[in-house]
């Protein structure tokens, strides 16, 4: 099932909200490469819902729109579909690949990479609890602390940045460990 997340991956990791149109979402059969049913089977998994609404296509029409659940973007990040080494990336024999900035991040539980702009995590999952897993990066936040910075480089420590986990709990920054790490800042981009 892997490579039918692919689209449900495409809308949470190119998107701040996750929210988007899901192609092929309304057309049944092979001619869609089954877009509807495939959806229909990921709303009745509880991995996304529909808003309502529909957005416009390239091709002139509409998809409908959808919101990527929390369960989904577990899914998601489990499967490491989003990490560019993984083989699973592929569908209708072509490599699909984002080609969006990436950042890396460490701490206690070991490594993860996010989207640098929408703050998707990509995977793999961190920590010891999934549901308080890290699931999107407060991008923002980050930016406006570290304005001449560049997140896509180096690699940042978990307690620098503020992020909701799978659960919807909203963990902020370190303060005190932020303190400490400022008063030896002097730009990521300029070297220690």
């Amino acid at each position: 099932m892997t490579h039918t997340l692919w689209e449900l991956a495409r809308i949470f990791a190119t998107t701040k909200d996750g929210i988007g149109g899901y192609q092929w979402g309304d057309t049944k059969g092979p001619d869609g490469n089954f877009g509807a049913e495939t959806l229909q089977r990921f709303i009745t998994m509880g991995y996304a819902v529909k808003t309502g609404r529909d957005v416009r296509n390239q091709l002139g029409g509409t998809w409908p729109e959808i919101s990527v659940t929390p369960a989904g973007a577990r899914a998601i990040v489990e499967t490491g579909i989003l990490l560019g080494d993984n083989p699973n990336n592929v569908l209708d024999g072509q490599v699909r690949d984002l080609k969006r900035p990436k950042a890396q991040v460490r701490g206690t539980y070991g490594e993860f990479e996010f989207d640098a702009e929408t703050g998707a995590v990509m995977g793999p999952l961190y920590g010891t609890d999934p549901d308080l897993a890290p699931m999107r990066i407060d991008v923002e936040e980050w930016m406006a602390t570290y304005p001449d910075d560049d997140l896509s480089e180096g690699v940042i420590d978990i307690l620098d940045l503020g992020y909701t986990t799978f659960t919807g709990k909203v963990e902020e920054p370190v303060e005190d460990w932020r303190e400490e790490f400022r008063a030896n800042y002097v730009g990521r981009k300029s070297g220690p």
